[in-house]
């Protein structure tokens, strides 16, 4: 409650047990209802069930954590309330200690005499190393002119899906990626307004246009699937070894623009072109950046 009336956006919370208080939840309330964003750590019990309090508390950003394979951490609390997990560490020390995270740590003495300073780092593993990588990727949005309400989404839309596809027990929406969440693109595609799933044409055309940020020869068109999130996302068409794509000025505004082709019979087996509305995505990589353009198409019997 300090830190929000003294001007906090993000708040850590690197700290957790079995139970919760009311004090804590309060506390947590206050915070949210300030559009401060508190983020905790699941603990550290390798319960893939129960996360610990205060992350259970709804009012909280849960974070999981993840050793250096990239994979859900042995000791990482996990469950229904997790939202997303970082970097961790492995809990077990390598030479140098590089199977850990570099973390601030108050000085240990037995003195009463001598107060205990955090003005030391030392190796540590830990749900507690994870929570703060995402309080500062939420920090940075936030500097860098991210609203407080949408912040929360752009992590999650951004982070590296593990696990199960989307959101699982796990890993929440996945493990944040910092790259992503600064650098997002959309990018500006054109497609059929309407399709008819019995049309005798083969190919699904959809055109992404260059622009001033990403041009297209940026782009593995290996990489470029089209869906609409309720099924398999479909790749490039082929034929033999070439790709069905081509580069030309479609628009003819002085960009080089891309021109695909979909396989129609691919996209309806993978539940893309049921019939109804939908908005398709087109999706790929350029780097670290997560690319996507939208359309909404209607889709007739």
């Amino acid at each position: 409650m300090w830190a929000t009336d003294n001007g906090a956006n993000v708040l850590n919370l690197s700290l957790g047990g079995a139970a919760g208080s009311a004090a804590q939840q309060a506390a947590l309330l206050y915070a949210r209802s300030k559009g401060v964003l508190p983020f905790c750590a699941t603990g550290n019990n390798g319960s893939a069930t129960a996360i610990s309090f205060p992350a259970r508390f709804p009012e909280c950003i849960a974070v999981g954590a993840t050793n250096w394979a990239d994979a859900r951490a042995s000791y990482s609390n996990a469950g229904a309330e997790i939202d997303l997990s970082a970097p961790g560490g492995d809990g077990a020390s390598l030479p140098l200690g590089n199977s850990l995270v570099l973390a601030p740590v108050p000085l240990q003495t037995l003195n009463p005499a001598t107060p205990e300073t955090n003005n030391g780092y030392g190796w540590k593993a830990g749900t507690s190393m994870a929570s703060p990588q995402a309080a500062g990727l939420a920090a940075l949005l936030i500097a860098t002119g991210v609203p407080s309400s949408e912040v929360v989404d752009r992590m999650k839309q951004t982070s590296d899906d593990l696990g199960a596809p989307g959101w699982d027990a796990l890993y929440g929406e996945g493990r944040i990626n910092a790259c992503r969440a600064l650098n997002p693109a959309v990018l500006r595609v054109e497609m059929p307004g309407s399709m008819t799933i019995q049309d005798a044409t083969a190919i699904v055309p959809v055109t992404l246009f260059g622009g001033p940020r990403f041009t297209v020869d940026q782009f593995d068109v290996a990489v470029l699937t089209l869906g609409n999130g309720s099924g398999a996302e479909t790749q490039v068409a082929l034929r033999g070894d070439d790709y069905r794509a081509a580069i030309e000025d479609v628009d003819l505004d002085g960009r080089l623009d891309l021109s695909l082709k979909f396989s129609r019979a691919e996209l309806i087996a993978n539940g893309d072109l049921a019939p109804g509305k939908h908005t398709m995505v087109l999706a790929g990589n350029v780097g670290c950046r997560r690319v996507q353009g939208t359309q909404s198409v209607k889709v007739n019997k």
